[in-house]
């Protein structure tokens, strides 16, 4: 790597390289086309049948043994001069310095494909209502942020929790303040650290969910506005808004669009088609056009009540807007518009549907939005914190693995819980392991308010009964009821949630290379491939008494039993996952022992597990220092040593003080 650096002029050919000792895990690539087909070729009719379910479980484990790199007491090897991976190996051959982190796990970075940064104020506010948790809390929290300062101590806060956390990488919503998202840009590009983020596009100024007290004149006075780009009450429409968002996205896009200095890339953020109109779509649009590069992101599908009543509405705002006598005349596309059922296939009318495209929650799609989805390669984040706590829905990690849609994980801080990948994993398993459907099917014609469907000539919410069973409707017709078998209609279907069951080590590679996948950068970060920028993670395997036990029992009594069952089961494996399994070579036994550690790690995982953070090789956290720090503190590393006189092939030793921090 240094020689091949050197002959690009990239890096002096004596250039240094530090090496990290312990558990090195992580992924080469995507388990899940083996997995696929292990449930065609190895199927389960009756779950309570071990000659079917030990087949299709032994398969899908040796397709993720087949995808995964595990190099127990191994080195991850760092160019110093560049920042990247150098290598993986069991030796420590060609390492100017090592850092001993022996019975620790190292595994690139994690990566958080879905939150907001502003929210770290109100993380753990009381629940309820959607509408009613984002009025009362989160939009408040937002709103601070207009003062530039709030915004940069917000932002410093946020990154500090990230490095705390082993996330390295991230995509975040911001706000609808230019200057709030340069503070935030300015952060991420002092820490170096790979994330995506954009100005927020809110245009409904005269819906009653968005009034907030606000310091709109920087005066210190807080006066009644509502949360748009233009903070104007007289832009019903959004028409203000909309330009205010193009201008100054077009600033920040001069600022930190494809900028080769920074490793932070800018994309088109809408909060959601709710805060959305007409003017806004356009303006989205608009950037789409002039930048097909650039990135998309917004929410989608995440509360069913929600997501039905946007539709209608935005409908309504669009005949105003496209009909006769509005603002942009348009009897084609509004016939289209009215074609379409879901949020999904409104924001592809106009053209956002794409491989540039990523998109938060996606419960509630209907069969034709996954088939859209599909088609033009739009990826999708999953956040199963956040839709436990504000009761949105279950994902159907099944569906999305079956239709090979990818599928990274967001942690969606301020709903969500924890900002800690691994606790987020730990929801997701037991989300994944739940069947059911809420409902299967959008009623044509009803209109949803929020969390119920509103029966509006009664003047309340539908009854769980009558949600159930069906009801009348005053004009003519019915309401059926839930059914599993859905409408009939693939664009208003909702497929039945099916159980999945994700074994544990496929988990490390939702949490780092598929999020990676979904954000757009899986050939930079994610993996600890050659040439992969080097954003790892240090993880505690003795960081609680109850998983120290736990690991302990695994040690004292299961180990000759996985031992035992590793060798005989290193031949059927070399057939089910049809490879040689050179990378496993003997050592199938270690790949067992981590399916055994790195589960129960993930299930009881808080925030002492974190013990280590680098970016780029360059150590972010450090839990013996840090831990007790605040957010609002420097973390800062004291001088421990100096490459300066140190010699190549020079004796390592352990917890070497002279590896650069």
């Amino acid at each position: 790597m240094k020689l091949y650096l050197a002959l690009l002029g990239l890096t002096p050919v004596d250039a240094t390289v530090s090496c990290y000792k312990g558990n090195i895990f992580y992924f080469d690539h995507s388990p899940y086309p083996k997995e696929r087909a292990c449930n065609i070729d190895y199927p389960v009719f009756d779950s309570f049948d071990v000659s079917q379910t030990k087949p299709n479980m032994d398969c899908i484990r040796a397709s993720h043994v087949e995808a995964a790199r595990f190099y127990k007491d191994g080195f991850l090897k760092i160019d110093d001069a560049s920042g990247m991976v150098d290598g993986v190996s069991y030796d420590d051959t060609d390492c100017d310095y090592v850092k001993d982190y022996s019975g620790k796990l190292i595994t690139p970075g994690f990566l958080d494909c879905h939150n907001h940064w502003p929210q770290i104020d109100m993380i753990a506010s009381f629940g309820g209502d959607l509408i009613e948790w984002l009025k009362t809390y989160t939009f408040k929290a937002e709103a601070r942020n207009i003062n530039p300062e709030y915004a940069k101590a917000s932002a410093k806060r946020f990154f500090n929790i990230l490095a705390r956390s082993g996330t390295t990488s991230t995509l975040a919503l911001s706000v609808i303040f230019k200057d709030a998202v340069s503070e935030f840009f300015k952060e991420a590009n002092a820490r170096n650290v790979r994330m995506v983020s954009g100005l927020n596009a809110m245009s409904d100024c005269g819906d009653s969910e968005y009034p907030v007290m606000i310091d709109k004149n920087l005066d210190g006075v807080l006066v009644e506005a509502p949360l748009c780009n233009s903070l104007d009450f007289e832009d019903v429409d959004g028409t203000k808004s909309a330009a205010k968002f193009l201008e100054d996205s077009e600033a920040l896009i001069e600022m930190y669009y494809n900028n080769p200095d920074q490793r932070s890339e800018y994309a088109i953020m809408p909060r959601f088609l709710l805060s959305s109109t007409p003017p806004m779509m356009e303006a989205c649009k608009t950037l789409r056009l002039k930048y097909p590069d650039m990135k998309f992101h917004t929410h989608m599908a995440e509360n069913l009540g929600t997501s039905v009543y946007s539709v209608f509405e935005f409908i309504e705002e669009a005949e105003v807007h496209y009909g006769v006598g509005g603002k942009q005349p348009d009897a084609d596309f509004l016939a289209l518009l009215k074609t379409k059922k879901t949020k999904f296939e409104i924001w592809d009318a106009y053209g956002l549907v794409d491989a540039k495209s990523s998109w938060g929650h996606s419960i509630h799609m209907t069969e034709n939005d996954l088939k859209l989805a599909k088609d033009q390669g739009a990826t999708q984040c999953h956040c199963p914190t956040s839709n436990l706590f504000l009761g949105s829905g279950l994902f159907d990690m099944q569906t999305y693995i079956e239709m090979d849609i990818k599928v990274g994980m967001g942690s969606d801080v301020g709903a969500g819980t924890s900002y800690e990948m691994l606790r987020v994993m730990g929801d997701m398993y037991k989300v994944a392991m739940t069947s059911g459907s809420e409902a299967a099917s959008i009623p044509a014609g009803t209109k949803g308010e929020f969390n119920d469907f509103y029966l509006g000539w009664l003047g309340r919410p539908a009854t769980l009964e009558e949600k159930a069973n069906g009801f009348d409707y005053p004009w003519g017709g019915s309401y059926p009821g839930y059914s599993i078998q859905g409408t009939g209609d693939e664009r208003t279907t909702i497929p039945y949630k099916r159980t999945y069951k994700p074994y544990p080590l496929s988990q490390l590679y939702l949490m780092t290379l598929a999020t990676a996948g979904v954000m757009g950068i899986d050939d930079k970060v994610g993996s600890f491939k050659e040439g992969m920028e080097a954003d790892f993670v240090v993880t505690d395997m003795d960081f609680s008494p109850i998983y120290n036990w736990n690991k302990k029992v695994t040690e004292d009594f299961l180990m000759e039993d996985l031992s035992k069952e590793a060798e005989e089961s290193l031949a059927a494996f070399k057939t089910y996952s049809n490879s040689d399994l050179a990378h496993v070579g003997t050592k199938l036994d270690d790949y067992f022992w981590l399916e055994k550690a790195f589960f129960p790690l993930i299930v009881l995982s808080d925030d002492r597990t974190t013990f280590a953070t680098y970016i780029m090789g360059k150590q972010a956290y450090d839990r013996e220092l840090h831990y007790h720090l605040s957010l609002d503190d420097d973390y800062t590393f004291p001088m421990r040593g100096t490459k300066k006189g140190a010699k190549k092939g020079a004796k390592k030793s352990k917890g070497s003080t002279a590896l650069p921090y």
